[in-house]
């Protein structure tokens, strides 16, 4: 039980850190409103970088001038022009990272901290995807041994972040409630009666209480037998010894 204490928690970070990203995303200054818009906008900035970048072709051909006649329809506004640093493959590397980066810049227009909390994010995003992902896989033991110190830091890093974006985006517009971890609890009866039941429905609820209440129930009833009467003392017979006499002759 304590492992699928800790991987449900680490699961629920990993999805707390996806809606962190999409509600600050939804929240930000777009040129571009729509979110449908953006992502083809950003499919053709894609099929621009292969076309100038294709070894067999490399640099700005037909194919690329109608990608980046559609790019600035969808935009509607004009792209400066650009040309190669030099006629190599990292020319057009770059030729093809500075026409993102213009047409990013157009779709955003984001302040420097806008643009700053959205990176951050989503660095921090693809980070913890993967460590959680990866943490999943270890077995059993290493998963309870190592855990608690990634729920830890996983959790300061997503308050961060959130208490950052609602300073920058505005109380009004943006809310954030810090998370908590709940797994230090491990162990104590509260957590796991309450892990029981949100997790695993009331079905687990009555055989972890049944599994409790038998463990003092046992008790009870060895306090409750009947005493030894040819013993002075108010002992239960179970455990009590029985002491012979020896006869000692003179």
């Amino acid at each position: 039980m304590k492992t699928d204490i800790y991987t449900t928690e680490l699961r629920d970070i990993k999805e707390n850190f996806n809606k962190l990203e999409t509600n600050v995303e939804s929240k930000l200054n777009y040129s571009i409103t729509d979110p449908k818009s953006r992502q083809e906008i950003v499919g053709e900035i894609n099929g621009l970088r292969m076309q100038i970048t294709d070894p067999k072709n490399q640099g700005k051909g037909e194919l690329s001038d109608i990608i980046l006649g559609r790019i600035e329809k969808k935009l509607g506004s004009k792209l400066t022009p650009l040309t190669p640093i030099s006629d190599t493959p990292q020319g057009y590397a770059d030729l093809a990272d500075r026409y993102e980066q213009q047409i990013i810049q157009k779709i955003e227009n984001l302040s420097p901290d806008e643009k700053k909390i959205k990176e951050d994010i989503n660095n921090a995003v693809l980070k913890w995807n993967k460590d959680i992902q990866s943490l999943l896989l270890l077995p059993q033991k290493e998963i309870d041994k190592v855990s608690q110190g990634q729920i830890d830091k996983a959790l300061t890093e997503y308050n961060k972040l959130g208490n950052r974006a609602q300073t920058i985006l505005v109380d009004d517009k943006f809310q954030f409630t810090p998370s908590l971890s709940n797994t230090q609890e491990v162990g104590k009866i509260g957590y796991a009666f309450d892990h029981a039941i949100k997790h695993f429905g009331m079905f687990a609820f009555v055989v972890l209480a049944g599994c409790i209440l038998l463990d003092f129930g046992i008790l009870i009833i060895i306090l409750l037998l009947p005493t030894d009467p040819s013993n002075g003392n108010t002992r239960s017979v179970i455990g009590n010894k029985r002491v012979g006499k020896t006869l000692i002759t003179k």
